[in-house]
């Protein structure tokens, strides 16, 4: 039974490594895409500069630039968690030969210290002092069992000490990796702080420019289009899945019904965890605030005072600290992590039922794509907006393809 549960250990380890060991390698080739895209943005920068291009293009290109950069860093750092835990694990499986080395060698050293004592007979006496010949026959299988059991015990020392050796190999290396990789952060973010300089330079230049402001005008309402088409989507995928589970359900029980069984349900990961959570419509009123800051611009229709055009406004705009902490303001699944121009890089999270919250202006995001968040859990950071001096959180809630007003759903 102990070989057996060592077995299906041993297997767990060597899978979770193997899992930990995908994920670098994932995020290494993440990385050099990226590194890809900025070099040849860089190389687009200087061609426009060298042109005299528009300063909008030029501040596109560095807001393109800069997005990427925070996305290197992102992944720097879930690189560096990845390597903690192979070394976390490392150090588990260093420790586990350790002991079990000790341990040998204590039973090894119990068996000679007892025929020290015993001052056992050599082989050939406890022979000869057999009463007759079966008795001598057993005694030599015993012996011959004895010195086999030894000589195993022996060469699984060798073979432990040896694994020690090479598990402490790998710990040194992933020491190693994981201080290049802290080495490589600190540049990448050395970098970004510079281009954030040149980025607010140029900016500068263009806020007072009328075609500035309407290009953000439009970029807002690309981004706001585009977002209701992506929760159309995303309602277009809840409701075929929700069909097909039912149909998996029907199928279960009438086959449960023809072998004449009794149909258990097993629910889904997403089952329980919804289940457990609750329902998303009982909060109206009570949602904590996703941020610490005042609405500065409201839900609904907006006039520009400089241009005269009217804009809607799908969520709410909270004005905050840049850099505060992004929050979920309930339990849900993180459905979706992209980038909308006009909105930045965007959250959206599923709260069943057709239910979804939205996220906007986000950077430094701690979560993954289906992944499961629990209320007041960190998301993300603030990040500075090109058309502010301070941080602007844009959030939304959607019922199935309908805009909500978000103040609604928030406590007062």
């Amino acid at each position: 039974m102990k070989i057996i549960v060592l077995f299906f250990l041993l297997n767990s380890l060597v899978f979770g490594q193997q899992s930990t060991q995908k994920k670098i390698q994932n995020n290494a080739t993440k990385l050099q895409e990226l590194k890809s895209s900025i070099k040849a943005l860089e190389k687009k920068l200087k061609e426009q500069e060298n042109k005299e291009k528009s300063e909008l293009e030029v501040l596109a290109n560095y807001e393109k630039q800069v997005r990427l950069l925070q996305t290197v860093l992102s992944t720097l750092e879930q690189e560096k968690n990845n390597k903690e835990t192979a070394i976390k694990q490392t150090q588990k499986n260093l420790a586990k030969s350790e002991k079990e080395l000790e341990e040998r060698k204590e039973i090894f050293a119990k068996r000679l210290n007892r025929i020290q004592k015993t001052k056992r007979l050599s082989e050939l006496e406890l022979l000869l002092t057999s009463e007759n010949f079966p008795e001598a026959l057993r005694r030599l299988k015993f012996l011959f069992l004895l010195s086999n059991e030894d000589q195993k015990n022996i060469e699984k020392i060798n073979q432990i000490k040896v694994k020690i050796i090479e598990n402490k190999k790998v710990f040194e290396q992933e020491l190693e990796e994981k201080k290049n990789i802290l080495k490589q952060k600190e540049t990448e973010e050395q970098t970004l702080s510079e281009k954030k300089i040149k980025q607010k330079v140029v900016l500068e230049k263009v806020q007072s420019d009328k075609n500035f402001v309407q290009k953000n005008i439009d970029d807002k309402k690309n981004a706001a289009k585009e977002l209701e088409k992506i929760i159309a989507e995303l309602e277009k995928i809840r409701l075929a899945e929700l069909e097909n589970e039912k149909r998996e359900v029907e199928e279960q029980k009438r086959l449960a019904k023809a072998q004449n069984k009794k149909y258990t349900e097993v629910k889904t990961e997403r089952q329980k965890f919804f289940i457990a959570a609750g329902s998303f419509s009982k909060n109206q009123g009570k949602l904590s605030w996703p941020v610490q800051g005042k609405i500065v611009n409201d839900f609904g229709l907006h006039k520009d005072p400089k241009l005269l055009t009217t804009t809607e406004n799908t969520g709410i705009d909270i004005g905050t600290e840049i850099g505060s902490s992004v929050k979920a303001v309930a339990n849900g699944k993180v459905i979706m992590i992209t980038y909308l121009r006009g909105y930045g890089n965007t959250i959206i999270l599923d709260h069943n039922d057709g239910f979804y919250t939205v996220y906007s202006h986000v950077t430094n995001i701690t979560v993954q794509n289906n992944s499961y968040v629990k209320s007041g859990e960190i998301i993300g950071k603030v990040e500075n907006t090109k058309n502010s001096q301070k941080g602007i959180l844009h959030f939304e809630v959607w019922k199935n393809k309908d805009k909500q007003n978000p103040k609604n759903w928030l406590i007062k």
